[in-house]
């Protein structure tokens, strides 16, 4: 699988390397939802900087789908973290469109730390 995470107390991070299906990003977050670590909600960091896939338009709008319907194991707070200037930075952008009407707050981040502040700052 070319998706791992890891779960702190209060955060959960996906990372992406190489390739990867959306059929292995619904895997790897079936398996953080049943993680005994998971502590609901916890807020996501999604890093994809060490790939350079692209999933389609489709795919994106089904994960933001997907990734709404799991708001009660996962914070409403997701960050995107990808190179600048890359597919995957742009992309990014447009999941956040995509999953707003889902109920999630994403933002796309080109600087790891900056994510991660984010992320970890107290809600308004």
């Amino acid at each position: 699988m070319s998706i791992g995470y890891t779960i702190d107390d209060k955060l959960v991070i996906a990372t992406a390397y190489g390739p990867f299906t959306m059929d292995e990003v619904f895997l790897t977050f079936g398996k953080i939802m049943v993680d005994p670590a998971l502590k609901p909600p916890t807020n996501v960091l999604l890093d994809a900087r060490h790939t350079e896939h692209g999933p389609t338009n489709e795919e994106i709008e089904a994960l933001a789908e997907h990734l709404g319907n799991l708001r009660a194991y996962f914070g409403g707070r997701w960050a995107v973290v990808a190179k600048p200037n890359t597919l995957l930075h742009h992309l990014s952008r447009m999941f956040c469109r995509l999953a707003e009407p889902h109920g999630l707050d994403v933002e796309p981040f080109s600087d790891y730390d900056a994510a991660c502040q984010w992320l970890l700052r107290p809600d308004p």
